[in-house]
């Protein structure tokens, strides 16, 4: 993410990886919801992104999200626990 909101000029999305985790912790928390979570980082951009942009961009904090360790799930994250019910 720090990659692309550098290239794009979008400095608010340049966090390190624990920032983003917190972030995606606190939608987990108060909505458990993408979509708000998506709303939030999207309300942060300082320009009108383009279509590619917002593929991209919608596929990257699907995989932050999916890749965040959910405290409601005994840590885990999306991403393990989809491979834990493919592998049972």
């Amino acid at each position: 993410m720090t990659v692309w909101a550098g290239e794009h000029a979008h400095a608010s999305l340049a966090m390190p990886a624990g920032e983003w985790e917190s972030l995606v912790q606190e939608h987990m928390e108060n909505e458990i919801s993408i979509s708000a979570f998506l709303e939030d980082v999207f309300g942060r951009l300082t320009e009108d992104p383009t279509d590619d942009d917002v593929r991209y961009l919608a596929d990257l904090l699907t995989n932050i999200w999916n890749n965040t360790p959910q405290p409601d799930r005994d840590g885990r994250t999306a991403n393990q626990m989809a491979r834990q019910a493919r592998e049972s």
